[in-house]
């Protein structure tokens, strides 16, 4: 049976049994600002800029991480739907999921935020970039930049036309309801570990597995309740056809995000990122209605089984950024 799935954008790498953050780390005493009750920064207090030696013979550069404004119109949850709707908006061939050297970096940005991508696996699509790929970019001058460490994006749309065979026998085909799909992601989620961030040679955390506090202070989940709306085209980085879309032209209804994001401002000169994670689906767990019990017969069940043959997927990008 072919298996295809869109699946996440993402970079991942390393793998440590620690998975705390680095000591000594000047971002470490970020994590002592963190509001972890609602996965949100806490106050203006937070230590805004580290100065940090540049890499490879490049002079020192600074760089500032932006902290999170729910509920005002610029929240990062809000930026996550923008992120997916500009990545899925693109053509495979010009999909910066799929850059190998950068090219593509700057493809359909547009407004204060410059979007950057890991890597996103189509089982039976294009090859995902390789792990440690490398990305050489440019930011225009006055823009931030926002990206995902670890993510994915689930909707009906996508999960039918990789999976339906495994629902073929449920009601309704086993199509998820909003909150099903935000546990679903939540459980895909849950699996994830070796998350790292590392800019300019400083480590913002390392070898962090899901759940882990000063990860979750990263964490963006879709704020609208039934999800977002995105148009993909005709040769798209899913490898949909149009058909299997809401109205046969491309829509697709009720996308649901799960992830760890960062938004950041770098000082103008150079910059080395990189950035990942990895999922093991081999052992996810399923609990669709949030009832604290896994994989119950039907519909579980039947998702547990899609999700398991997914094994493990890790990969890892890098960015070269030269801020204008």
């Amino acid at each position: 049976m072919s298996l295809r799935q869109d699946f996440y954008s993402a970079g991942f790498l390393p793998n440590s049994e620690d998975s705390r953050l680095i000591p000594h780390s000047p971002l470490q005493e970020v994590d002592r600002y963190l509001n972890r009750s609602n996965y949100t920064w806490a106050s203006s207090e937070i230590p805004q800029t580290s100065s940090v030696s540049g890499l490879s013979g490049h002079q020192p550069s600074s760089f500032r991480i932006i902290p999170d404004e729910p509920g005002t119109g610029r929240s990062q949850a809000k930026l996550t739907t923008d992120f997916w709707k500009w990545s899925y908006s693109i053509p495979a061939d010009q999909s910066p999921f799929n850059d190998t050297t950068g090219e593509f970096a700057d493809v359909n940005q547009s407004g204060s935020v410059f979007f950057l991508t890991g890597a996103l696996f189509v089982p039976g699509g294009a090859d995902p970039a390789e792990p440690g790929t490398t990305r050489d970019i440019e930011v225009p001058r006055g823009k931030e930049i926002f990206l995902p460490i670890l993510n994915v994006e689930w909707d009906n749309a996508q999960l039918q036309a990789f999976f339906g065979n495994f629902f073929r026998d449920l009601p309704d085909n086993g199509i998820l309801t909003p909150k099903e799909l935000r546990n679903l992601n939540e459980n895909n989620m849950q699996t994830a570990t070796d998350m790292f961030f590392k800019i300019d040679g400083d480590t913002l955390f390392a070898d962090a597995d899901w759940g882990d506090d000063g990860l979750m202070g990263y964490r963006q989940v879709t704020p609208t309740p039934k999800g977002f709306n995105y148009t993909i085209p005709e040769n798209n980085v899913l490898g949909l056809p149009l058909e299997a879309t809401d109205n046969g032209r491309g829509l697709i209804q009720g996308g649901m995000s799960d992830g760890i994001w960062i938004n950041l401002v770098l000082d103008p000169g150079y910059h080395e990122l990189s950035f990942g994670g990895t999922f093991n689906f081999g052992s996810i767990n399923i609990d669709l209605d949030g009832d604290g019990l896994f994989n119950e017969p039907g519909k579980e069940v039947a998702y547990q089984d899609a999700f398991k043959l997914l094994g493990k997927f890790e990969t890892g990008v890098n960015y070269n950024i030269t801020q204008l």
